[in-house]
């Protein structure tokens, strides 16, 4: 359950990565293909505020007094008058400061718009989530909410059978919490359940600020107001009064931190709330594993070391995940250009009664290869040949600088059959998306995700009659 809704939200923030990389990739050069056309009149603005401050550059007085003569400049009015030197010019609209304006006005807005509507579409993704976590909190637990709901009359006579009602309620539950800010939601689970969210973790912080920073996009032209300073000082962050009416940006760079941040606090809120849900447990503490694992070998360290950390400190967890998890932790400070930092805790790790993969890993970590080598020798040899742990060698990133020694590529060698096992599970649950992508067109295959002219599960708009 709790393990399907972190892997759709990571597919959901896979999905507005490609699609902030694509807006990236076209915008900008549609925003400046534009701006540029008006480089003169452009110019020729910033020109006049340089001669209203007394500091021109020369190099643009130049370029501007190619087609301009300055006639007059009156610093208390903030005016200049001026003329253009080839007739024609003047009716010019791409030398038209004020059309300038307009255009470096759109393009900026847009600039803006499109990272803030990124940055919204995270935040309402974050949210479906958290609804569906308290529908199942308040669905296995219903005493700790629903005690004193009253369902009237006409609404029993309504409902098809029980289980609407009991939708209902719930539903109306959940959005009267959803209605509520983010803080309340935190002691909702505190008062019912004495569940804590710690607000310490940076991660932690930056998604609450981005939380706040949606709400004064949406309800304050992107300008600080005394919601947001307010809601800073909860995370400890204390913003000067004198910022009010300050307009904050987003920036590519702050998008993807935001994106990294609401992955590890939805990784984090269902850690806490799995003391609820026991039998979740060991499913979404795999799907951890193996989210970290990827992160780690697309090397984004900061996140994934936050999510094993998680683990890591995890009691309730077995000792062999703790000690995986362990080991991923430490492998981020290592490719990381971090290791010293954890240099201590490794070598006074005592792996004596660990199996062979813990040994090797930590070897791996310390780069003892020549206890790597003599172990290897032992698991690989003419009576016996570890497949598993030669998948492992290959997949797991800490092992990637033994990948590269001359001895680990000759037991490949003499042992290729051994070395080359891939497995895979079936996806059962995306069967019918792969049937709709596949097209078979006489035996030449086509791999295509086709943009729907209309959704056949939904009634047709109404043609509006000419």
């Amino acid at each position: 359950m709790f393990d399907k809704y972190l892997e759709l939200y990571i597919l959901k923030m896979e999905s507005i990565k490609l699609i902030k990389e694509t807006i990236e990739k076209h915008i900008p050069n549609r925003i400046n293909k534009e701006v540029s056309k008006y480089q003169d009149a452009i110019l020729m603005d910033f020109y006049f505020e340089q001669l209203l401050s007394g500091k021109t550059d020369k190099k643009i007085e130049e370029h501007v007094q190619k087609y301009i003569t300055v006639n007059e400049i009156n610093k208390e009015d903030k005016k200049i008058s001026y003329r253009f030197n080839r007739k024609g010019d003047g009716l010019n609209k791409l030398k038209n400061i004020e059309e300038s304006r307009k255009a470096v006005s759109i393009g900026i807005y847009t600039r803006n718009t499109m990272y803030n509507n990124i940055l919204i579409s995270i935040l309402i993704e974050f949210e479906n989530i958290i609804t569906r976590i308290f529908e199942e909190i308040i669905t296995k637990y219903p005493d700790a909410y629903l005690g004193d709901t009253n369902v009237s009359y006409a609404e029993i006579i309504k409902a098809q059978n029980i289980d609407d009602i009991k939708g209902k309620i719930i539903s109306n539950e959940v959005n009267t919490i959803m209605r509520e800010s983010i803080f309340k939601w935190i002691k909702i689970l505190e008062k019912k359940h004495k569940i804590i969210i710690s607000l310490e973790n940076q991660y932690t912080k930056d998604f609450i600020e981005a939380y706040l920073r949606r709400n004064i996009i949406v309800h304050n032209e992107s300008k600080i107001n005394n919601d947001y300073i307010n809601g800073m000082k909860i995370i400890g962050k204390n913003i000067k009064e004198n910022m009010i009416g300050h307009r904050l940006e987003c920036t590519k760079e702050y998008i993807d931190r935001i994106i990294d941040s609401s992955i590890y606090l939805i990784i984090y809120i269902i850690n806490q709330i799995l003391i609820l849900f026991k039998e979740e447990n060991e499913n979404f503490t795999n799907a951890i594993l193996s989210m970290g694992f990827e992160k780690i070998k697309n090397e984004e360290y900061d996140l994934s070391r936050e999510m094993f950390r998680l683990l890591k400190d995890n009691k309730t967890l077995d000792q062999q995940t703790k000690i995986y998890s362990q080991i991923n932790y430490w492998q981020t400070y290592k490719w990381d250009n971090k290791y010293e930092e954890v240099r201590t805790e490794i070598e006074a790790f005592d792996i004596s009664a660990y199996e062979v993969l813990i040994k090797l890993a930590v070897y791996a970590l310390k780069e003892d290869y020549e206890k790597i080598e003599k172990l290897l020798n032992y698991e690989f040899n003419e009576e016996k040949q570890n497949e598993e742990l030669a998948y492992e060698l290959e997949d797991f990133p800490v092992f990637k600088q033994l990948r590269k020694q001359q001895f680990y590529k000759d037991l490949k060698q003499k042992y290729p059959n051994t070395f080359d096992i891939k497995s895979t599970q079936i996806d059962e649950e995306n069967e019918e998306e792969r049937k709709e992508i596949v097209k078979n067109d006489k035996g030449k295959f086509k791999i295509t995700i086709d943009v729907k002219e209309k959704n056949e599960n939904s009634p047709e708009l109404e043609k509006k009659e000419e």
